[in-house]
């Protein structure tokens, strides 16, 4: 937020996205695939979704990690699977098709 909010953008949201998001990716990335109830299903606590999966991905559709076929998540397989998991949702796919939505 800071960074994107910053009266220096230009400057501060690329060192964001090089760095603490990086940190903050590779920081879920490892606990989603090493603890075990994430690694059970496709949401952090395994096949029941949760606040906490919604959270995590509007954080990642905010910082546009979740457009043009998930490319910021390249790295980071197992939010590509939170992030498909959540989009496939039913309610969720139907909003994300919807004229209200405007992302």
């Amino acid at each position: 937020m800071n960074a994107f909010f910053s009266p220096n953008k230009d400057t501060e949201y690329p060192k964001h996205q090089q760095t603490t998001r990086q940190n903050f990716l590779k920081a879920l990335e490892r606990h989603l695939s090493s603890h075990s109830l994430s690694t059970s299903g496709p949401y952090v606590i395994g096949n029941k979704i949760t606040y906490a999966d919604l959270v995590v991905y509007q954080v990642c559709h905010d910082e546009n990690l979740t457009q043009d076929g998930r490319q910021g998540l390249k790295e980071f397989p197992r939010l590509v699977k939170l992030v498909d998991a959540v989009e496939g949702r039913e309610n969720v796919k139907r909003f994300l098709a919807s004229s209200e939505y405007k992302g």
